[in-house]
């Protein structure tokens, strides 16, 4: 998560974008998503880089520039809506690609973890504590008891997930 303007380069680099694994941009406007994954491809080029976009014509395009994954927002809203008609505890989407799918997944912590417990597959994004978001933590945090754990990653890995936090 990048406190700031995410166009400029000192806040990506103070959100450590050059030792990222991946990158998750949606901004409001196409041409910033695209102008920001352009400058990360640049900073990190091995870098993960998933775009969503509102016109689905500039799917090609982001791909040139460097994405990895690019996800309509028109599907996004529809998995979230569906997600949400059918389940009165929505946790997240999921999105496949070709190889796989990626799902955001929140999970009430029940007992101290540390992050670098979590399974191959999933990614820690935040965790809310005394009802702050916190995007800033290495491998050795501990998430305690009481607080919510915010990954990405395989959905097939959040069954392992939900028994470390019970």
């Amino acid at each position: 998560v990048i406190l700031g303007d995410p166009k400029n380069e000192d806040n990506l680099i103070s959100a450590g974008i050059n030792n990222a694994e991946s990158a998750i941009i949606a901004m409001d406007d196409d041409s910033e998503t695209l102008l920001l994954t352009l400058k990360v491809q640049k900073i990190n080029p091995p870098l993960t880089i998933v775009t969503v976009v509102k016109d689905s014509s500039m799917m090609d395009i982001m791909r040139t520039a460097g994405a990895d994954i690019v996800i309509p927002f028109e599907e996004v809203l529809g998995r979230m809506m569906a997600s949400a008609s059918v389940s009165k505890q929505f946790a997240g989407m999921i999105y496949p690609t070709n190889s796989r799918e990626f799902a955001i997944g929140v999970f009430e912590v029940k007992r101290v973890i540390k992050l670098k417990d979590l399974p191959n597959g999933v990614i820690p994004i935040a965790i809310l504590k005394d009802g702050n978001l916190d995007p800033y933590f290495e491998k050795d945090t501990e998430v305690k008891e009481g607080e919510v754990l915010f990954v990405l990653g395989d959905p097939s890995k959040f069954k392992e997930v939900n028994k470390l936090v019970q």
